[in-house]
């Protein structure tokens, strides 16, 4: 009896014990279920589903011609994901004849990775694409993938920037346009698989990426070349440090040309961070004299004619010696400019004194940002009056203790030419959307009005004085005619003070002399042998003004035969492919010019629209496509790289103006098309 009651208990304490456990088990599973079951099923959302982005078409950059300085080309890869024989079997069957292998060769590799995700072909033509798509088999998939092109990349590279590995904009006009570029990108529902591969569900709705917009730049990639080839020419000739410069169109503000060139960075990526002529600070040197002479001539201080003791080469401010380069006894106000003189221009300065000075260079735009907001650009640096005493009055007026940008030099030159006006530097031309539309157009922008018509009439005759007789005398060729002014500055030294063996040479101006069109700058950072900005800096501006206003001549000369034909040309003619090479002058720097009008072709109107008939662009660059299409008034996209095997539209086929052309390129040429 007592062994019954001792079984009995121990069967109770093993009941209530199962009991328990049974309660808590249960307790638990009502808590995960039903409790938490909207939380943990949201966590298990998380881990297995996600919103993986596809990524958006990215905009192209064009310059103010048509000319593709960064375009983007995709490649579309075929997937395919199952677990079903019966799928793989089909796919085998209908997909393999599209692809070009053999059914059986498909249908091995699909069973050997069944349930898990595999390639099947890479880089498809748009051709195989549709066939593929029209299959309507859900479990085959595409993904794109992208690739920016920098066509000219050692001439403008560092003003366009680049994208990183993730394709984000890192440096330059891709981060300055970005957000008009970027477009936005779609969504894909993926689930991930226990070894983190992401597979597509394809039951789930694809949100399609909003493609970029297209941007033109105010640049002129011809003027880029010339303006990059001149000062790399310079900066090898006289052993420099670096070299840079900038062009702007007078009546307007756009830039036209920026250019920077150190000979020690040499990054095979063109991976340049910043636009050194937009982003570095200089001390102008004596091209800032321009300032302080157009100042004393508004406040009608001075006549050209008068006279100023130039202290025979040194002269004290506060007991401080200013010298010049040459012994100068009494000299006139126009000979103190032309020859750049120190120390009268320093005695100038302090008749006109520090507070109106410093009035007259915020004026010009000294020590403040330009408006153009491009990254990295820097206002510069212009002390306020209360710390100037007359020798810092005297070494501001001869282009020390401030600091500029090229762009902000180049902008008081512009300044002059443009008859006092100061424009507010433009980059973005216009936004261009998938579709062709304009969306949005940059005017230029007046900020104010600086000097009166006799003062500027008075800077210009000087300006022109400086390259007739003056310090760039050396710098005048013929076929020519410019007008500006020399700096050369001695740079800051590391202990303080100036360093006597390092200098900045520049030569800032505008041309032509008598009808500004163009102005800028070039510095030479930094010369060996001769530091005068006017041997230096100055042959180079007069070399790169004159093969722009040869190329610009030629332009006239042939208009309606080059590829910057306009659709009125194209109306008296078309553009007619040719194999041969182009054999006109070797000077002229038309890089594409491969083909020419031919009256055979045809442009014809469809109700308000006209249409093109599309040229055969097998085995041209996709570059030269690309300036092709351009000149014919097409848009242009891009599948592949290197050179084109065919269009969508085919060739000979009809395209109304406007429209866009895919160009399906590979990376060598094929053979037998020619």
């Amino acid at each position: 009896m007592k062994n019954n009651k001792l079984r009995l208990s121990r069967f109770m304490v093993f009941f209530i014990f199962v009991a328990g456990c049974f309660i808590v088990i249960a307790g638990r599973f009502f808590q995960v279920q039903v409790l938490q079951g909207e939380e943990y099923a949201r966590k298990f959302r998380n881990q297995c589903y996600l919103n993986v982005p596809v990524k958006a078409h990215r905009g192209a950059i064009y310059d103010r011609n048509g000319n593709p300085l960064a375009y983007t080309t995709e490649t579309e890869n075929l997937l395919v994901y199952t677990d079903s024989d019966e799928t793989i079997e089909k796919i085998a069957r209908e997909a393999a004849p599209i692809l070009d292998v053999s059914e059986s060769s498909l249908l091995k590799k699909l069973m050997a990775r069944k349930g898990k995700q595999v390639l099947i072909a890479r880089k498809i033509d748009p051709g195989v694409s549709t066939r593929i798509n029209a299959l309507k088999i859900p479990e085959i998939y595409s993904k794109t993938e992208f690739d920016r092109i920098y066509p000219y990349n050692s001439a403008v590279s560092a003003l366009v920037g680049y994208l990183n590995h993730e394709f984000e904009a890192k440096a330059g006009a891709e981060v300055y346009c970005d957000k008009y570029l970027k477009g936005k990108d779609g969504l894909r529902a993926c689930m991930k698989a226990g070894s983190g591969q992401l597979y597509p569900i394809f039951s789930e709705p694809l949100i399609e990426p909003v493609e970029g917009n297209d941007v033109y730049l105010t640049i002129d990639i011809e003027y880029q070349q010339i303006l990059s080839e001149e000062i790399r020419t310079a900066v090898d000739e006289w052993s420099a440090v670096s070299g840079m410069g900038v062009l702007m169109e007078v009546a307007t503000g756009k830039i036209l040309a920026v250019y920077h060139y150190d000979p020690e960075l040499k990054d095979p990526d063109y991976k340049c961070p910043k636009a050194r002529a937009i982003t570095d600070l200089f001390e102008p040197g004596s091209t800032f004299k321009t300032v302080v002479f157009g100042a004393l001539l508004e406040e009608g201080l001075i006549n050209l004619a008068d006279t100023i003791y130039a202290g025979n080469g040194s002269f004290k401010f506060n007991g401080i010696s200013i010298h010049d380069d040459k012994k100068h006894d009494i000299i006139s106000v126009a000979e103190a400019f032309i020859i750049s003189s120190n120390v009268a221009t320093g005695r100038l300065a302090n008749i006109l004194g520090p507070k109106m000075l410093y009035r007259y260079a915020r004026e010009m735009g000294f020590g403040l940002p330009t408006g153009l907001g491009f990254p990295g650009e820097v206002n510069g640096r212009l002390h306020e009056p209360e710390v100037w005493s007359e020798y810092y009055c005297a070494m501001l007026s001869i282009g020390h203790e401030v600091s500029a940008s090229t762009l902000q030099m180049a902008r008081m030159f512009g300044c002059i030419a443009n008859d006092g006006r100061l424009m507010k530097p433009i980059l973005l031309d216009r936004v261009i959307s998938p579709t062709g539309g304009t969306q949005q157009r940059f005017y230029p922008e007046q900020e104010r009005k600086i000097f009166s018509e006799s003062t500027i009439a008075s800077l210009k005759k000087l300006c022109e004085i400086v390259v007739d007789t003056g310090t760039a005398k050396y710098a005048k060729i013929d076929g020519i005619d410019f007008a500006g002014k020399t700096g050369t500055a001695e740079k800051p030294s590391e202990t303080g003070g100036y360093d006597k063996s390092r200098y900045i040479a520049s030569f800032g101006g505008y041309f032509p002399a008598d009808d500004p069109q163009i102005c800028g700058i070039i510095i030479i950072d930094e010369p060996k042998e001769i530091h005068y900005g006017g041997i230096t800096a100055g042959p180079a501006f007069a070399k790169t003004a004159k093969r722009i206003t040869d190329l610009e001549n030629r332009k006239n000369e042939t208009s309606g035969r080059t590829i910057y034909a306009s659709i009125d040309a194209l109306k008296s003619g078309a553009l007619n492919l040719l194999d041969e090479d182009y054999e006109g002058d070797p000077d002229v720097m038309i890089k594409h010019a491969d083909y020419k009008l031919d009256t055979k072709a045809e442009i014809n109107p469809v109700g308000e629209s006209e249409w093109v008939r599309l040229p055969d662009l097998r085995n041209k660059s996709a570059r030269d496509a690309f300036t092709i299409l351009n000149s014919m008034g097409l848009k242009c996209s891009l599948k592949g790289a290197g050179y084109v095997i065919a269009t969508v539209p085919e060739r000979g086929e009809s395209v109304v103006l406007g429209d866009h052309v895919m160009l399906v390129c590979e990376d060598s040429k094929k053979e037998g098309d020619d």
